[in-house]
């Protein structure tokens, strides 16, 4: 009770008012002696509104704040966007992760293998204000018979959300908690605006896989007709023996139009080298 009558509270405003999610030092002083000061070292700069960081994202707020990213093993993020949704658009964010640099613990006792990732990622609009949070903590765990062959695969997290039109930067961290390795992305996207009840396109993707749906869901965007669309979120390998390529595109037509139709052009270096026009679904 005598402490509690005897301390001044200090508070700031940070001469800086954007939240960029950086880390930001801070030092108290005091001209009086015999005083104790009790403060921080520093606070990382997120938007009033958002929660509380959790303590895996700590290292991976850090790692997005440092001007050379790291880069201990690949991962690849993207954010695509499809129909009008109010005044937005619904949009996916997706994270794909290879497995085969990823630290794996055997547990012999219980014939299983664990792995952990953890991954932080910020939207941010043209003036570089965070617009949206992605986190997840991400256990991974099987028999450990199949260790080998999982190894060989990526695991993938998504995460629906809805943007409004505009140019937007997607920075992502993935940590490695069994090693403390991180992978850190940045990359722009932009969606597109799409007048009210008007024709619309979403993202267009290469297709890396494409499975038979478990069952329906209205919900997914990336689920048509019975077959789930797993799209490439890397930079495209095409190869000379690839017959063809696989596309992905959404198309959202205006019901006061007649039937609509798609022209599709590839081009390298700027030089139009393919064409197609396929027919498009009733």
């Amino acid at each position: 009770v005598e402490e509690l009558g005897q301390y001044y509270e200090v508070v700031y405003a940070p001469p800086n008012p954007v939240p960029d999610g950086r880390f930001r030092r801070i030092e108290a002083k005091v001209s009086r002696r015999g005083v104790n000061v009790r403060t921080r070292s520093g606070y990382f700069a997120t938007p009033a509104a958002s929660a509380g960081l959790l303590a895996y994202e700590m290292p991976l707020l850090a790692a997005l704040g440092v001007k050379t990213p790291s880069h201990d093993f690949g991962h690849h993020a993207s954010v695509l966007h499809f129909g009008v949704k109010g005044r937005e658009r619904e949009a996916l964010f997706l994270a794909q992760v290879p497995l085969s640099d990823v630290r794996f613990a055997a547990d012999e006792a219980r014939g299983v293998y664990r792995a952990h990732l953890t991954l932080l990622g910020l939207v941010k609009d043209e003036a570089g204000r965070p617009v949206a949070r992605i986190t997840h903590d991400w256990p991974i765990e099987g028999p450990l018979a199949e260790r080998d062959r999982v190894r060989r695969a990526s695991t993938v997290f998504r995460r629906a959300m809805t943007l409004p039109a505009g140019r937007y930067t997607l920075e992502t961290a993935v940590q490695d908690r069994e090693t403390g390795a991180l992978s850190v992305e940045r990359s722009g996207f932009a969606i597109a605006e799409a007048p009210p009840g008007g024709l619309a396109l979403g993202s267009l993707s290469i297709v890396r896989r494409a499975e038979a749906a478990a069952g329906p869901d209205a919900a997914d965007p990336l689920r048509v007709a019975g077959v789930v669309i797993h799209p490439e979120l890397g930079p495209p390998q095409l190869t000379r023996s690839m017959p063809e390529i696989p596309l992905f595109l959404p198309v959202y037509p205006s019901l006061a139009a007649t039937s609509p139709e798609i022209h599709i052009e590839l081009l390298r270096d700027g030089q139009p080298v393919a064409q197609a026009r396929p027919p498009l679904p009733a």
